[in-house]
Order: C-alpha cells, then structure tokens, then sequence
C-alpha cells in the first residue's frame, strides 16, 4: 500500500533537509503539475508565505533539479519551466492556450546507440488542446 505524498517525507528520502521553504516549494511542484516558471510558483507561495521570496524559490529549485527531484523545461525561451515529473516523457504545448501538457510514449521513436542511456528528452510538440478544439467548434456553429 502506497503511503500519501508528503513533501517533508519526499526530501528526506532524496537526502534533503526539509525546511519550511524547501517544503512548500515541494509540496506546490507536487500538487501543481503545471510546468510552472519560478514566477508562477512565487505568486501562488506568497498569498499564504508572505516572507518566502523568488530568489528563495530559485535556489531551493535548483537544488531540486541538482538532485534530480525535477527537469528543468526549455520549452519557452523567454524562461524556464518545471516538471515534477522525472521520467522520460516530451511535452506537449497548445498554441491557443499556452498550456503544457505531459506526453507519455510506450515506444521509442529512435535507437539509440549501444551503451547510450536515455535520461531525459527537450522535445516540445506544438498543436491545439481538446478544451481548445471544443471551443473552436463552438464559435464554428
């Protein structure tokens, strides 16, 4: 029987001390699987974390990513994105609404040379979302 998520649990096991701000820092990656930008997770940290700061959320971020808690998403070249989700998977970006979507494949579209090891794919593939089509054929009526 699987044990309920809990941020202090989770940095404890990845060898991280879990303080107040690593934690909610965690804990908002879990719950949010937006692929958030260091933006987007300070202002939804700051409503109820008043004193907690970007720069804080950054450095605790790239001790996430150091460790292999989270991939860093270059999808956007204006900033960075991240994905709490570690496994190998490519991404999905819809053009009307801006949101990332998580893509999981169960085949490899390429060998890899031998010896080579898979950790992580950058792919982005762009289109419209099923909420945005949905939309889309309404106005079409």
């Amino acid at each position: 029987m699987n044990e309920p998520f809990t941020a202090e649990a989770y940095l404890k096991a990845a060898g991280i001390t879990p303080t107040l701000q690593r934690t909610i820092v965690m804990d908002d990656l879990y719950h949010n699987r937006t692929h958030a930008t260091i933006e987007e997770i300070y202002e939804r940290l700051s409503a109820h974390y008043p004193k907690v700061t970007q720069r804080t959320i950054y450095n605790t971020i790239n001790l996430f990513v150091a460790k292999g808690l989270v991939s860093e998403l270059t999808i956007d070249e204006k900033c960075a994105r991240y994905d709490f989700d570690t496994s190998v998977h490519t991404h999905f970006q819809c053009t009307d609404c801006g949101t990332i979507f998580d893509v999981h494949s169960t085949r490899m579209r390429y060998r890899l040379p031998r010896g080579f090891t898979l950790q992580t794919e950058q792919h982005c593939t762009y289109g419209i979302c099923a909420a945005c089509n949905r939309k889309r054929m309404q106005y079409k009526l």
